[in-house]
């Protein structure tokens, strides 16, 4: 698996998820509650690397409260209404707030990691990073590569 203080140091100095508005950040936040609550269940492993995830994020420094409102806003918009449809549309919102391929790989990165948090990934985890690869352009050996580093 991916070194995960590696991968917490990437997200706090990336600096393309730092220029990100806080709508984009919410987007992207959004997004990878899709990925934890994919199979109808939030297991605890996902959810605690989601919020470590989130801590890391450049507009989360010393907001512990705001992040923890923020995810639980966040997963509960994730399991509302109809999670196919929703997911589209907040992956297509990322992609157009992470342009360059590499802002792109570390978003799939993050997601891949969530997947695999609890050590099993689910058809609808799988569907769900397929679909995110999809909308992010990230196909072939590059998707292939982060997700052997997530153990996937």
């Amino acid at each position: 698996m991916a070194d995960w203080n590696q991968l917490a140091d990437e997200l706090s100095t990336d600096a393309e998820l730092k220029a990100l508005s806080f709508e984009q950040g919410q987007a992207v936040i959004d997004l990878l509650a899709f990925i934890v609550r994919a199979d109808d269940r939030v297991a605890f492993l996902e959810k605690t690397q989601l919020e470590h995830m989130l801590l890391e994020m450049p507009w989360a420094e010393g907001k512990q409260q705001a992040v923890d409102d923020c995810l639980e806003d966040a997963l509960s918009r994730a399991g509302a209404g109809d999670w196919l449809t929703n997911m589209k549309a907040v992956a297509a919102k990322v992609a157009g707030a992470v342009t360059s391929e590499t802002g792109r790989a570390k978003v799939y990165q993050m997601a891949a990691t969530l997947a695999g948090a609890d050590y099993e990934v689910t058809a609808e985890e799988r569907q769900a990073l397929d679909l995110l690869a999809g909308a992010l352009s990230i196909e072939g050996e590059t998707k292939q590569a982060i997700e052997r580093d997530a153990d996937l």
